[in-house]
């Protein structure tokens, strides 16, 4: 029989991979760390609230988040029994700017917050990696997707999702040309 952290644990994991784009909440609700109403959530991740009701909605259907009312305002916590949990599903997360790149198993997700959306595109580590091996052979050139595609034999569109990657990853720079390793 599964224990109850397991149970707990594969919800989550069933939530996260399901909805990737829910991420930057549970990023944002640890970081404030007190409970907080839907406009303090909602400027905090630089969305519309509509898209931040939507995201508690789905934490609070598996019990991840705490509801309290507040001079009638609700109030939104991450309950303090999963934070370290969370933390360490989501220890593989780099922050840039409006980005953010999140390596769970061997995928990575790449997610880009707007005010009205926030998308969500997964690409394969081993593709990154190899993007990667090939940008350190020739330090100092800079490589256009379509270029890092004919090399690999993969798509255009899968080789710009790698570079996109690694540049939310500190990996390479952005040139005016294409990207090169830092």
């Amino acid at each position: 029989m599964a224990s109850k952290d397991n149970i707990v644990t594969a919800k989550i994991l069933d939530l996260i991979i399901r909805r990737p784009w829910i991420i930057p909440f549970i990023i944002k609700m640890i970081d404030i760390r007190d409970y907080a109403p839907v406009s303090k959530i909602t400027e905090a991740v630089g969305v519309r609230s509509a898209i931040t009701r939507r995201a508690l909605w789905h934490l609070s259907k598996i019990g991840l988040i705490d509801r309290i009312e507040r001079r009638n305002i609700f109030h939104y916590k991450i309950k303090d029994s999963y934070i370290d949990l969370l933390r360490k599903i989501l220890s593989n997360t780099i922050i840039s700017r409006n980005q953010m790149a999140v390596l769970l198993g061997g995928t990575y997700y790449l997610i880009s917050i707007k005010h009205t959306r926030i998308s969500v595109w997964t690409i394969p580590k081993s593709i990154v990696d190899n993007v990667k091996s090939i940008l350190k052979q020739m330090p100092g050139q800079c490589f256009k997707p379509s270029d890092v595609a004919l090399a690999l034999s993969i798509s255009p569109r899968i080789a710009t999702l790698a570079l996109r990657t690694l540049y939310v990853l500190g990996e390479v720079k952005k040139t005016k040309t294409g990207y090169e390793i830092k």
